[in-house]
């Protein structure tokens, strides 16, 4: 009798059986990894999708539309908080014009001289005021300290808050459903879009 032990098995690894035992070859064979038919490899899982950006209706100005894609994905992506909260503006302003030609606007002073010009805080003010919007956009938007051009940044910030810039594009996506696709709905009864399409293979 030996006095050497039997051979040591290989080790398995983590999740595979250290012999294959499947009988594809006639008798079990050590190895380290079994690659056969009845033990597939295990499959990798797959990274969580991102969301797509909201699909709107043709009442929303098309200029939006286009843009608040590109803020969708800037946000995403992780861009610059101050060309986020810029393109933000200038989109909200798209917005705030169009509502108030479609609603024949807020009522003004027939004195020059009294009819200041008004901020996107105060058209917004106005437009909850008449009932376009909800008091809850009137809220968000005062949580949003770069509002107006010319706002002062956040020193604690230079190049912009992240969480201001969000804050910005819910904002205007909240404006938009309200004073354009809200509006279409009650008056269609269609449903405004929520998720953007899968696109069709024209192949």
């Amino acid at each position: 009798m030996s006095d050497h032990g039997a051979p040591a098995t290989p080790a398995a690894t983590p999740g595979h059986s250290a012999i294959c035992r499947c009988g594809f070859a006639g008798f079990a064979q050590p190895m380290m990894v079994c690659t056969c038919p009845l033990h597939p490899a295990p499959t990798k899982p797959e990274a969580p999708k991102k969301p797509e950006p909201p699909a709107f209706s043709d009442q929303v100005p098309e200029a939006f539309a286009k843009g608040f894609k590109d803020v969708w994905a800037g946000v995403a992506s992780g861009r610059s908080p101050v060309g986020l909260i810029a393109d933000c503006r200038m989109l909200l302003a798209v917005l705030l014009v169009e509502l108030e030609r479609r609603t024949g606007g807020p009522q003004r002073s027939p004195w020059p001289s009294r009819q200041a010009k008004a901020g996107l805080k105060a058209k917004i003010d106005s437009l909850v005021a008449r009932h376009v919007l909800l008091q809850g956009v009137a809220d968000l938007a005062r949580r949003i300290s770069q509002l107006e051009p010319g706002s002062e940044v956040n020193v604690l910030y230079p190049m912009g808050d992240p969480a201001q810039a969000r804050d910005y594009m819910n904002l205007i996506w909240q404006v938009a459903e309200q004073g354009f696709e809200h509006d279409r709905w009650s008056r269609t009864g269609e449903l405004p879009p929520r998720v953007a399409p899968a696109a069709k293979d024209h192949h």
